[in-house]
């Protein structure tokens, strides 16, 4: 059974958002309401010269979207489905300064670029790397944050498809070229196995029972 909003007149904790793919490529959408939403993506298919799959479909698709992106209880069906966290743009940005705020001050803040690729291609790869999930990271909420790694030249290949840890809430592209000892040094998440924090100091271990 596909997912829906329980209560279709109530605007979604995340916003109007909406990801798809087309040749390989990645399209995120948000609006401020859901007829803005749908707008932009009937202009989207127009441009793309695609059929359109109708209104009904197409909310339908946005809405199973927006339910993976919700807390339990908004949504209706598809109960198996792994809900991820919901993070505001302030939590966003709170997490990633966590590390940002300890570039300045004389530790060896940066890996080098073979290290930064090599954990990008992990996070790109991973469930916890929400795709779509921050559409506002590119304004100026965190802009500001991210100037320092660009001005610095700091990119990997992976960028185009990194977004928000699930895990910590902070923006991966960032995070993959923070030092092991700066991480460290940051509240501690339980980071999946298959992520290149897992086990380091950065890691809270699970706890066993006694």
């Amino acid at each position: 059974m596909r997912a829906s909003f329980v209560q279709r007149g109530v605007a979604p904790p995340c916003g109007w958002v909406y990801s798809t793919e087309h040749n390989g490529e990645a399209f995120t959408f948000q609006a401020g309401m859901r007829t803005g939403l749908m707008q932009d993506l009937k202009n989207w298919y127009r441009n793309k010269d695609l059929d359109w799959p109708g209104d009904k479909e197409m909310e339908a698709r946005v809405e199973e979207y927006i339910c993976s992106k919700v807390p339990k209880g908004f949504c209706k069906g598809d109960k198996d489905r792994e809900h991820n966290p919901v993070f505001s743009i302030s939590n966003i940005r709170a997490a990633t300064q966590l590390f940002t705020s300890k570039m300045f001050k004389g530790e060896d803040f940066f890996v080098d670029q073979d290290e930064a690729n090599r954990r990008a291609l992990t996070c790109a790869n991973c469930p916890k790397n929400l795709r779509g999930f921050c559409v506002s990271c590119a304004s100026s909420n965190v802009q500001d944050i991210l100037a320092s790694f660009v001005r610095s030249g700091k990119k990997t290949p992976y960028d185009n498809v990194l977004d928000v840890c699930g895990v910590c809430g902070c923006i991966a592209r960032a995070k993959v070229w923070v030092s092991m000892e700066v991480l460290g040094k940051l509240p501690k998440h339980k980071y999946p196995e298959n992520c290149w924090l897992h086990g380091t100091p950065a890691h809270k271990p699970m706890e066993t029972e006694s």
